[in-house]
């Protein structure tokens, strides 16, 4: 009896990390998403949003009669930075979760569903070389990870 339990707990435990290592309800971003991003303006998807690199978004909750009411809603500290160094990435957005690539490389998915407070969800370090150089970003991958490219 005591076997048959160990075994059930042994069950239960990989189909949770099972479970856990699968993303509930994510979609993946494909050519299709990335040439229809007009089709999801809530989503910014790759460095200029889209193809004809407009770095324009359709949403208007924000416009020219409230622009003067906005205010810092969080700010959220990651790594990667120094004295006289900058973060010069695009964020991309997808679902209400922001990925952020700090100076380093170092990619940080931040729940920010809330909209008044962000949550790292998890950071992924490529363990590039450390260089004192602007990381640029990186793009969405079908395995929906962003990956964090090398500088050029």
């Amino acid at each position: 009896m005591a076997g048959h339990v160990g075994s059930i707990r042994i069950a239960v435990l990989a189909g949770s990390v099972a479970a856990a290592a699968v993303p509930v309800g994510a979609a993946e971003v494909t050519p299709d998403r990335l040439i229809n991003a007009d089709k999801e303006p809530q989503n910014w998807l790759m460095n200029h949003r889209t193809y004809d690199a407009q770095r324009y978004s359709p949403l208007d909750k924000i416009n020219k009669e409230n622009i003067k009411g906005l205010k810092l809603a969080y700010a959220l500290a990651i790594g990667g930075t120094a004295a006289n160094e900058n973060l010069q990435s695009t964020p991309l957005a997808e679902d209400g979760f922001l990925y952020v690539v700090d100076q380093w490389g170092v990619v940080y998915k931040i729940d920010g569903r809330s909209g008044d407070a962000g949550r790292i969800v998890w950071r992924a370090d490529p363990g590039q070389e450390k260089a004192p150089h602007a990381n640029r970003g990186g793009p969405f991958q079908q395995c929906r990870c962003p990956r964090a490219p090398r500088d050029s």
